[in-house]
């Protein structure tokens, strides 16, 4: 935000949050846990050669090209994923790229990380959780500073809106529980959030939850599928409409 996204002097900067893994990306993220020349606010450790190289287009298309060929060199443990669980049609599909292979490794290193993003029982999740709103506020400061409508969209994981990709976590090992389809910890917690700093905020859950007969995911991914995009952006569309006030 601060590297490149102030240069465009943007009326609107739409934030999307994952409700299925955004926590954990930060509990887990070692840029988050350094604080070796870090931003006071947030933990940080900017790397200013590092948003240079974001900010590539040619960098960024080049890497996207590279990554399935990178994939085929990158050595994954599949005996240690069939010791922790992992079915092995499952590590099948891995070897076979057919799925993410990251997600063996994820199974093998956090059986909690479903329960962990949907359910948020812990104290290590809340306290993750307030350096979620950390970063939040700083991003929201610097929208503010540069007159820019700070807007908010949530997506939810699929395990919170039917049972459809139970069966395909089973097999990934990964600890499930059924509360997690009445679960919605993480989207009450940022419309809350939201509430107290005056951001617009969607919750997309309510939405696709009254649709639950029908698929919105990929097969065997947590990603939407076409039909799911196509309602995100329904959404997202009425949503801007309805809530932008700059330019009124």
């Amino acid at each position: 935000m601060k590297a490149a996204g102030v240069g465009f002097k943007p009326d609107v900067v739409l934030l999307a949050y994952y409700a299925g893994n955004d926590l954990t990306d930060v509990k887990n993220n070692p840029l988050f846990r350094s604080r070796s020349g870090a931003n006071k606010a947030t933990g940080v450790a900017i790397n200013r050669n590092h948003y240079f190289y974001q900010r590539s287009y040619l960098y960024q298309f080049v890497r996207q090209k590279a990554q399935p060929i990178l994939l085929k060199y990158y050595y994954f443990d599949y005996e240690e994923a069939a010791a922790s669980g992992v079915h092995p049609a499952i590590i099948e599909d891995a070897k076979n790229q057919k799925i993410n292979p990251w997600l063996l490794k994820l199974s093998v290193k956090d059986k909690n990380y479903l329960l962990e993003n949907i359910l948020m029982e812990t104290s290590e999740d809340m306290k993750v959780w307030e350096k979620v709103k950390e970063i939040l506020i700083e991003i929201h400061d610097v929208c503010k500073k540069i007159e820019s409508q700070l807007m908010i969209v949530v997506f939810p994981r699929s395990i919170q809106i039917n049972r459809s990709h139970f069966e395909f976590y089973e097999q990934l090992a990964f600890n499930l529980d059924e509360r997690t389809l009445e679960s919605n910890k993480p989207q009450q917690l940022f419309m809350e959030f939201c509430e107290q700093r005056g951001i617009e905020c969607l919750d997309i859950l309510p939405a696709f939850k009254a649709r639950a007969r029908e698929e919105f995911y990929l097969n065997k991914d947590d990603h939407l599928n076409v039909k799911g995009n196509q309602m995100a952006n329904e959404l997202i569309m009425s949503f801007l409409l309805e809530k932008t006030v700059i330019g009124d």
